[in-house]
């Protein structure tokens, strides 16, 4: 018979080699740019706005403007009472939805746009 007391595997070794390997890697991806692993160009959804607009014409077709050359934002959603003033800005974005009451824009697409540009300060009281 032996005697001798087993003796154990030293396992920290291996433990302490798996935490380095992975906080190397997780350390990796936070500091490659997201444009390598996205690809040149690319925009994630979670950088780039839907807008919806009340008050589309005068000065409101300027602002949606700037905020579509941005190239962070993409205008989802029009909405103005006078269809005149606001035909320059929905031809200009032939794929956002035109409304031509607020309320009913609110109550169909509330859960599809990230932010609303506002042209009327009533509006904005009457939230």
């Amino acid at each position: 018979m032996n005697n001798k007391p087993e003796e154990k595997k030293d396992n920290t070794s291996s433990r302490r080699d798996f935490l380095k390997t992975g906080a190397i890697a997780a350390a990796g991806f936070m500091i490659v740019p997201r444009y390598v692993l996205g690809g040149k160009g690319f925009t994630a959804p979670s950088d780039r706005l839907v807008i919806a607009s009340v008050g589309v014409g005068g000065k409101g077709e300027s602002d949606i403007a700037n905020f579509y050359k941005s190239g962070k934002a993409e205008i989802g959603f029009l909405c103005d009472v006078d269809d005149r003033r606001a035909a320059t800005t929905v031809k200009n974005f032939p794929k956002a939805k035109y409304y031509k009451d607020w309320r009913e824009m609110y109550d169909k697409e509330h859960k599809n746009f990230d932010a609303v540009l506002y042209q009327h300060q009533i509006i904005t009281m009457l939230l």
